[in-house]
């Protein structure tokens, strides 16, 4: 096992080689053309979500911590990917019971695209909204200006709103595909991790920086189809939402109508 420990951690160690957004304006115009061949929805650089690794032991005084809504013992990875399936970002290392939006106030992401680092440009006029890249996520996301979630299902959507969700699952389907190819190409992560829980990050992170490199060679591999069946309902962040942002989806919704 010490092998596999030292090369998981020297793999680890070179994920931003592999694991980054799109730098340069014309990166992020080549990610949101990508996104146009899986989605109308626009100006879509990656797709966010969380994905469980399920653990086969857990330390006696962490157990409530890391016991899961599914009623197992799991490690939370929050992944954003593009329409390659390639994760532009991953954080990890989070307690099965943290709830996705938390994990997603926790990790750098948010912090990074706020102040300007990631998704700064470029933007496109739709309605009376100025539309800068965009992250697509689940209900369980806050709706902001640059992460759109769908309107809460409820009977009275209209039909706008209705192909607005569409649209918009069309685009975000992509991570929980992501994490599919993840988990059946490192078939470790599907099965029970047998490790402590403190070295589950870096085995985690090895393997995401693995499957960027095998997209960008164009590995030819056969995959073992897995079922990521972490789409379980979470409850919906409930939290407030930025005017701004309402108006945005507003706007994106009149334009895919």
């Amino acid at each position: 096992m010490l092998i596999t420990h030292d090369f998981c951690e020297a793999i680890a160690k070179r994920a931003t080689e592999f694991i980054k957004f799109p730098e340069t304006e014309q990166e992020v115009l080549q990610s949101i053309r990508l996104f146009t061949n899986k989605s109308p929805f626009p100006q879509v650089v990656g797709a966010i979500d969380g994905s469980h690794i399920a653990l086969k032991t857990v330390p006696v005084n962490e157990r409530i911590e890391y016991f899961n809504r599914k009623q197992d013992y799991s490690i939370m990875i929050q992944g954003v990917a593009d329409a390659s399936f390639k994760f532009l970002d991953v954080s990890m290392g989070y307690p099965g019971s943290i709830h996705d939006a938390r994990i997603f106030r926790l990790s750098k992401l948010q912090r990074e695209i706020d102040q300007g680092t990631w998704l700064n440009a470029p933007s496109k006029r739709l309605g009376g909204s100025e539309v800068g890249p965009l992250l697509v996520g689940d209900s369980a996301y806050p709706l902001s200006v640059w992460l759109m979630k769908p309107f809460k299902q409820t009977p009275t959507l209209t039909e706008s709103q209705l192909r607005f969700n569409r649209a918009l699952r069309q685009a975000q389907v992509v991570i929980e595909q992501a994490f599919t190819i993840l988990k059946g190409h490192w078939r470790c992560l599907y099965k029970p991790l047998e490790e402590k829980t403190s070295r589950v990050p870096t085995t985690i992170m090895a393997c995401c920086v693995l499957h960027n490199i095998c997209i960008d060679v164009g590995d030819p591999s056969a995959i073992d189809p897995v079922e990521d069946d972490d789409e379980m309902d979470q409850s919906s962040f409930n939290g407030d939402e930025q005017l701004c942002a309402r108006n945005i989806r507003d706007d994106i919704m009149d334009h895919l109508s």
